[in-house]
């Protein structure tokens, strides 16, 4: 068997690549101080990419090596959550 042929059971496609049932954590504000300061004493820009959603102010937070920045804009569209169900369109 190739790698190309090994199965995984995990809820990812490799084939679309495509994360199926994925999760984005749920973190209040205090929280989201909390990993910026153990992020940043522990090599900043291995964690970049790493997303989060602010309870508190509900907005979706991604790490960009240095700090956290806010999701979306750039292409117009809107990012918003419903029934813990991420929606986007433009």
């Amino acid at each position: 068997m190739s790698t190309l042929d090994k199965k995984y059971y995990h809820n990812i496609d490799l084939d679309s690549n495509e994360l199926k049932a994925g999760r984005i954590y749920n973190v209040t504000t205090d929280n989201r101080a909390t990993l910026k300061t153990y992020f940043l004493a522990n090599t900043p820009a291995k964690f970049k990419g790493y997303i989060v959603y602010d309870i508190n102010v509900n907005i979706l937070y991604t790490w960009n090596g240095l700090d956290w920045a806010t999701s979306g804009g750039g292409g117009g569209g809107t990012v918003g959550f419903e029934q813990n169900f991420l929606l986007m369109g433009a």
